[in-house]
């Protein structure tokens, strides 16, 4: 069983050292961490390197577009290159509980029918503060997993 994430960025130097952080400190660490960026034009790809070499992380690669494709297309590369048999989809900005994969991965491996497993989130400010919780799907009670239906994904966003 091998957990890869795929993670993309775009001038994302404002945030990029606390996402990286986030998943440099998870309880069960991935195989692998691949990072595409989008032709940053700040230093987004030089902090990343710097993070990567200052804590010897062999299990994190960054790659970097020749130019800019956009947002879907990079993480259709990101996607590409990733070779686990579990995926976790990582943006630059976000901060994850340091459980994040422990939690995910017992949830899969108990609930094999589980064919993709979504979490809830909390927004935050520029000072990584919480924001008040606003749930796009309100019946939805914590830490119960919940069937999801394909329109339902399709509508509306249902990861708050």
């Amino acid at each position: 069983m091998k957990v890869s994430i795929a993670m993309t960025t775009y001038n994302g130097s404002r945030h990029i050292l606390s996402q990286l952080n986030s998943l440099k400190n998870q309880t069960m660490q991935p195989d692998e961490v691949i990072i595409v960026d989008d032709h940053s034009t700040d230093d987004t790809a030089d902090l990343i390197l710097s993070f990567i070499a200052k804590y010897h992380l062999k299990h994190f690669k960054l790659y970097i577009n020749k130019e800019n494709t956009g947002y879907k297309s990079n993480f259709k590369e990101a996607l590409s290159k990733v070779t686990g048999d579990y995926i976790f989809l990582c943006d630059q900005d976000d901060i994850w509980s340091s459980k994040k994969i422990e939690t995910m991965m017992s949830i899969m491996l108990t609930h094999k029918e589980i064919a993709c497993l979504n979490t809830s989130y909390h927004l935050i400010d520029g000072q990584g503060e919480k924001l008040e919780d606003t749930y796009i799907l309100k019946d939805l009670k914590p830490n119960v997993i919940h069937s999801v239906s394909t329109k339902e994904i399709f509508i509306q966003n249902i990861s708050m």
